[in-house]
């Protein structure tokens, strides 16, 4: 009788062979050659984050290769969102991270003080919004459990998840202001074409 061995483990991603503007989609055959495009990936990353002092250097094992590819691959499809859990130093920020600079976009995480309370989530929440929707920039929200400050927290984020919006955000003022932001860049568009 013929045994059968360890199944292979499939992984698929955009980034076996890097190219941020021409990301193609296709499976890893080699680990050690993922391995080998996640460390060119780590520089530029390190490189693109010249001003921050923590710079990144890891251990590429076979669970953060899957992981990664899957949140990789979560952040590619629109209105793409995942809810990573885990132990504390785990790595689920790092993989995000790394994700959402595989794929071009930026992270934005809410920047807790003493103070920080409805306004200051409401205002960061707008800020947010009007880069995605004015600036057309893809982004990562990260949020973690040390995040939440207040339970309007959560529901904010349930309905950004369930709904995509929040309804109470934007007064009469900030739409305006919006929609002169956007007629202006629409208008920039035509003339182009």
């Amino acid at each position: 009788m013929k045994e059968i061995g360890e199944p292979r483990q499939l992984i698929f991603c955009s980034f076996v062979e890097f190219d941020p503007l021409e990301p193609v989609y296709q499976e890893s055959e080699s680990k050690d050659k993922l391995r080998d495009t996640l460390e060119k990936i780590i520089v530029q990353l390190n490189q693109s984050r010249s001003g921050s002092k923590d710079k990144l250097s890891l251990l590429f094992f076979d669970y953060f290769l899957q992981h990664l590819s899957r949140v990789a691959r979560i952040i590619t499809k629109p209105f793409g969102n995942g809810l990573l859990i885990g132990l504390g130093g785990n790595g689920r920020k790092t993989i995000a991270k790394i994700a959402a600079f595989v794929n071009n976009c930026n992270n934005f995480r809410i920047e807790l003080h003493k103070t920080y309370g409805i306004p200051e989530w409401q205002e960061d929440l707008r800020n947010l919004y009007k880069t995605l929707g004015i600036d057309n920039k893809k982004i990562v929200f990260q949020f973690s459990d040390k995040d939440i400050k207040q339970e309007l927290f959560i529901e904010d984020i349930n309905n950004i998840l369930n709904v995509g919006e929040l309804t109470s955000l934007f007064n009469e003022e900030d739409l305006d202001e919006i929609h002169y932001e956007l007629e202006k860049q629409l208008k920039k568009t035509r003339s182009k074409l």
